[in-house]
């Protein structure tokens, strides 16, 4: 009897055990901000004259021969942001700006994503007209603060996107005689089907 109940006990204590809130795994919904380095976009020195084509969800550079395909969202060349949909692509990615802190952006617009046609993109190109501003005097090109890249994907899914730099290496202040045509940037990828970031 002292037997049965020794090993009841330690039944009972090992399902406790094993049933704690700490052990239960994380939510889908938490997010990470990923960091992008450098990434070429038709860089002055070796620039083949294509896009760099990106895949939010992966985090990784689309190869060029898929670039007729829906594997990418965006893609760089230059000062200009293309998306998967409409003149540059099959996919269905719409894209808006948002203005205001990249932290403060916690939900994804439900509606408002444009898509790229042949008349423009949905990222507007030129100074102080989408993510960044130029400076005639220093030639200079710069990210504007609080202009935030909001993605809805082919999935149908969303990523918030800030831009940080546009030289190599992110100086702090660049010039213009710094290597142009390599973004940083940083994103969240909210891949659960919600618009929470």
């Amino acid at each position: 009897m002292n037997t049965y109940i020794s090993i009841l006990a330690c039944c009972i204590a090992l399902t406790t055990f094993s049933c704690k809130e700490e052990d239960a795994p994380a939510p889908a919904s938490t997010k990470q901000t990923i960091m992008v380095k450098n990434l070429p976009a038709n860089p002055e020195t070796g620039g083949t004259g294509h896009y760099t084509f990106f895949n939010l969800k992966n985090n990784a550079i689309v190869p060029l021969a898929d670039s007729a395909t829906t594997k990418w969202d965006i893609a760089f060349n230059a000062t200009t942001i293309i998306t998967n949909s409409g003149s540059s692509g099959p996919g269905t990615v719409g894209v808006q700006i948002y203005t205001g802190l990249f932290d403060n952006l916690t939900d994804a617009p439900e509606t408002g994503y444009t898509q790229d046609a042949a008349s423009a993109h949905a990222i507007s190109t030129g100074s102080g007209n989408g993510w960044y501003n130029y400076n005639s005097t220093t030639h200079v090109i710069s990210s504007i603060p609080g202009r935030v890249i909001v993605v809805k994907t082919n999935d149908n899914t969303y990523a918030k996107i800030e831009i940080l730099s546009y030289y190599q290496n992110a100086p702090a202040a660049p010039v213009n005689t710094d290597i142009s045509r390599y973004y940083t940037f940083r994103y969240v990828y909210q891949g659960d089907g919600t618009r929470k970031f």
